[in-house]
């Protein structure tokens, strides 16, 4: 599925914006978790206002909607290295890569919750 957006980005500008919205919404949700970032933390991140957020996205959700894709294969991706080499490294080369502390240790944690839970 392929979240429409309020507003499609014309300009480089705007398509700017709306590529530091979503990498803010990235960063609130490793810094504040999945379940308790607002729209106002990702407004505050990306440093702008709350309605030029809502001027792309109608919710929290929408958000979550758009970055699922992203998030998707990046869990795919990491999954694939847990299964060849252990966890610690795993997070190593990725934080090598760019990947902040704060979005390894969530996916990390991402992948372990199946296992935490099934024990």
């Amino acid at each position: 599925m392929t979240l429409e957006l309020r507003n499609t980005p014309v300009q480089a500008r705007s398509a700017a914006r709306l590529t530091g919205i979503e990498q803010a919404a990235e960063t609130a949700i490793a810094a504040i978790g999945i379940d308790k970032f607002t729209t106002a933390d990702v407004a505050r991140i990306a440093g702008c206002s709350i309605g030029t957020v809502y001027r792309y996205f109608p919710d929290r959700v929408a958000i979550l909607d758009r970055l699922r894709p992203h998030r998707h294969d990046a869990a795919v991706v990491l999954n694939e290295i847990v299964t060849r080499i252990d966890l610690t490294r795993a997070g190593n080369e990725l934080t090598e890569s760019g990947w902040s502390n704060a979005a390894v240790l969530e996916l990390l944690g991402y992948l372990r919750a199946p296992y935490e839970e099934a024990s």
